[in-house]
């Protein structure tokens, strides 16, 4: 690399649709770390033997399922926000990005982002539109940041549940649960997300793909004092989230153009909403030392052996999510364990930062391909 527009090449691409913090999401935000960053890019995720159909990123057959199966709502934290701009990538110059970030400019990280179809790209004269939609008016893929699944709201009364010999009542203050919060959290009420993922067209989200697991710390919540308690309250939480979907996508009266499907559980085009969640990754222990970087992927996920916010136990949330979703038994929500990629990769983060995956570095982006093998091979 000698300036940072190398990165796009360099990564097997042309731009990217979002601007938004670029140089961050890069992990080329320090030029003398440039000869590690183009070190980082040289690296593909080869799938286990029994992953052998596992179809590999093509860039016109992802637009055209997005298009033509329905489009993804990602709906997480700043990990999946790194994710959002992945794709962003993955699908230049066919699509833009909205907002339209401008250095300097204030901006908010509860904003929704989206990705729209270009009206002149070359893929679109190929494409079968289903019923009501826009290059205006229907994302591709959209980011919502939602750093712990459900709003405070909804989380007090499950507090109260799972914790009850700490709560004062059974409907306890906001202040109770989250204590004397040291960072910014943001959320979105479920029934706002659910109202998103299955409104009408000109929407036609297919697909509605949830983590969190980074934000589940004893800072955010104060009142609940060891791992065993978060991790019980966040398995309830996400098992209450799980039934709130189940009703989403349950049957309502069809409006005028449906025809022999519901709109809530289904695309414009008749097909299957799917609900996914994916596993939640941890960070990697001294991620910028030069052993670490320059050592590329590792055989085995790294073990961690100093304790690190709430590292340690993200895989026993991950267990409980897909505990929960297991237990729900419903066709349409599924639990994806795709964090072996990203954990792989312990040279592969943003500077200067141990638990952010940097763009292009094959990790992010082979979560989309499995994500998308999952949902077109199997049940889009």
């Amino acid at each position: 690399m000698s300036r940072y527009e190398d990165v796009y090449a360099l990564s097997g691409w042309t731009g990217c649709g979002s601007q938004h913090e670029h140089d961050w999401h890069f992990a080329t935000t320090e030029s003398n770390a440039w000869p590690w960053r183009s070190f980082a890019s040289h690296f593909t995720y080869k799938p286990g033997p029994g992953c052998s159909s596992l179809r590999r990123f093509n860039q016109r057959e992802l637009v055209q399922n997005l298009v033509e199966r329905g489009g993804w709502l990602l709906i997480g934290d700043s990990l999946t926000e790194g994710h959002f701009f992945s794709i962003s990538c993955m699908l230049h110059p066919h699509v833009r990005a909205t907002p339209d970030y401008v250095v300097g400019t204030d901006y908010d990280r509860g904003w929704p982002q989206n990705l729209y179809l270009l009206p002149n790209s070359s893929f679109a004269r190929s494409l079968r539109f289903p019923p009501g939609f826009s290059f205006e008016h229907t994302p591709l893929v959209t980011y919502r940041r939602v750093d712990v699944i459900m709003a405070p709201e909804e989380l007090l009364p499950l507090y109260a549940r799972v914790a009850p010999d700490k709560t004062k009542s059974a409907n306890p203050e906001i202040r109770e649960l989250y204590g004397n919060i040291e960072e910014v959290v943001f959320n979105a009420h479920s029934a706002e997300v659910l109202a998103l993922f299955t409104s009408p067209p000109p929407l036609n989200y297919g697909a509605l793909i949830l983590s969190s697991g980074a934000h589940w710390t004893d800072t955010v919540f104060g009142a609940l004092e060891s791992p065993s308690e978060i991790i019980s309250f966040f398995g309830a939480t996400v098992a209450h989230w799980v039934t709130r979907v189940a009703e989403a996508l349950a049957p309502v009266s069809r409006p005028s153009w449906a025809t022999s499907v519901s709109w809530s559980g289904f695309t414009s085009s008749g097909k299957p909403r799917q609900v996914v969640v994916r596993a939640a990754n941890w960070g990697s222990e001294d991620c910028l030392s030069d052993k670490v970087r320059w050592g590329g992927p590792t055989p085995h996920i790294p073990p961690l052996t100093k304790p690190f916010w709430n590292w340690g136990w993200i895989p026993l949330l991950n267990e409980a999510a897909q505990r929960a979703v297991s237990e729900a038994q419903h066709p349409q929500i599924h639990y994806l364990p795709i964090e072996r990629p990203a954990m792989l990769r312990p040279d592969a983060h943003v500077l200067p930062d141990c638990l952010h995956i940097a763009t292009g570095t094959g990790a992010m982006e082979t979560w989309t391909e499995y994500i998308a093998h999952f949902l077109w091979a199997e049940h889009l």
